[in-house]
């Protein structure tokens, strides 16, 4: 166990990077919070010095490398990105944005099939013209209501029709 000299708090050796000119061959802080000052000092670099400093992580490296780092960013923290992007959409926080997607269908009540890919997954429903958030919707629904223009006379006219011709 080791004792963070940030925010004090004693974690395990695993939650140090290792540094060779340190005495006990570790960083005096934690993984966290070297992140989080690492993160601030970024931000509070101009923005020439933020693009020297990328590059500087990019240099002499082909086109193709940086697009395999990109790959295995995105692929370590897909789940994190997937859920910051579709709450920063809806105005919801990343947690209430995982949760509701958690939900079954508020029309059918099953959940959605598809849980892999562009457009899978339950849908977080909201009005196209106010955009103000609705309900949980599985892939079928959602598309359903997206094909009536989310117009409830298109809709029960559709419910009319059926009903007419069922045997």
């Amino acid at each position: 166990m080791n004792t963070c000299s940030k925010c004090k708090e004693e974690k395990s050796i695993s939650e140090f990077s290792p540094h060779k000119a340190s005495p006990g061959g570790l960083l005096s802080w934690c993984k966290q919070c070297n992140a989080k000052a690492k993160k601030s000092r970024y931000w509070l670099m101009s923005p020439e010095e933020r693009k020297a400093y990328n590059a500087k992580g990019r240099a002499n490296k082909t086109k193709a490398q940086i697009r395999a780092d990109n790959q295995r960013f995105y692929a370590k923290h897909k789940k994190k990105m997937r859920a910051e992007q579709g709450a920063r959409y809806h105005g919801i926080t990343p947690e209430e944005y995982v949760e509701r997607r958690k939900l079954p269908c508020e029309i059918c009540g099953r959940f959605s099939e598809r849980t892999e890919g562009r457009g899978s997954g339950q849908h977080i429903d909201h009005d196209h013209k106010t955009n103000k958030l609705r309900g949980t919707l599985c892939e079928k629904c959602n598309r359903g209501l997206g094909h009536y223009d989310d117009d409830p006379k298109q809709l029960r006219a559709a419910a009319l029709y059926l009903e007419k011709y069922l045997v």
